[in-house]
């Protein structure tokens, strides 16, 4: 389902215009960008995609008429509209190929602290304090507390070329370096996307594309919405009766 579909169904279920609502969707279907297939919804169709949604975008969205929708319906509506229920980040990584993820190159030798001692690692190389890059690795760990059955394959959702991206969505495009101030006394930054960088580097070995992951997990029926009809009618049903039980 394209995100101007998803946007209508969000107008005709909570009103306002498709207008309002395209922008949410068409984040939470951004992921087709970097593989053109289903499997390309494991980054962020997952309750990992739901917290990384909610934590971008706020817990509410307003429409122009002033009709407010909780940011988290609106991603679980999208997910049922696609998926047909609610997936589990566990159950995406169950497809994909363990054998694979566990394979790491050695990071090149000046990234080594970085990946014993990630927050001291980044304050050594660009200043600061490790206070300062604990907010990046909390974004680059929280996978795993989603699957944490599958550790190796939960670091690559966000350990990639479209995971560096997102953290200079979620965190922004600089990081404040809060021991190091310019001789104006203004307050001096790196680049999120530098840092980011170093950190999958030192961990992984490499930066790896995000479309080697779902080229890498197998094509099920259901990410392909053959579950979408009997729970859209269910869904209706279920709101026909409350309306009537009004």
């Amino acid at each position: 389902m394209k995100p101007l579909q998803h946007a209508r169904i969000t107008a005709h279920r909570y009103v306002g215009r498709w207008q309002d609502w395209i922008a949410i969707h068409d984040w939470i279907d951004r992921s087709k960008m970097v593989f053109p297939s289903m499997q390309h919804r494991m980054f962020l169709h997952s309750d990992f995609g739901e917290w990384l949604t909610v934590r971008i975008h706020g817990d509410a969205i307003k429409a122009a008429d002033g009709m407010v929708v909780s940011t988290r319906d609106l991603f679980r509506d999208h997910q049922v509209e696609d998926l047909g229920r609610i997936v589990s980040l566990s159950e995406w990584l169950r497809e994909s190929d363990p054998e694979y993820w566990k394979r790491r190159r050695h990071p090149p030798r000046q990234l080594e602290w970085i990946r014993e001692e990630p927050a001291k690692g980044l304050a050594a190389r660009w200043g600061g304090t490790p206070d300062d890059y604990l907010a990046l690795i909390e974004f680059f760990d929280k996978p795993r507390e989603f699957a944490p059955d599958n550790p190796d394959a939960a670091n690559l959702i966000t350990h990639n070329s479209f995971g560096i991206f997102l953290a200079e969505e979620l965190l922004g495009t600089t990081i404040t370096l809060s021991d190091k101030t310019s001789s104006g006394n203004q307050p001096q930054f790196i680049s999120t996307r530098s840092a980011a960088e170093d950190l999958v580097y030192a961990r992984i070995g490499s930066i790896p594309p995000a479309g080697n992951l779902a080229a890498r997990t197998k094509l099920k029926l259901w990410m392909c919405g053959t579950e979408v009809r009997a729970s859209l009618k269910a869904r209706r049903t279920n709101e026909r009766s409350a309306v009537e039980c009004a």
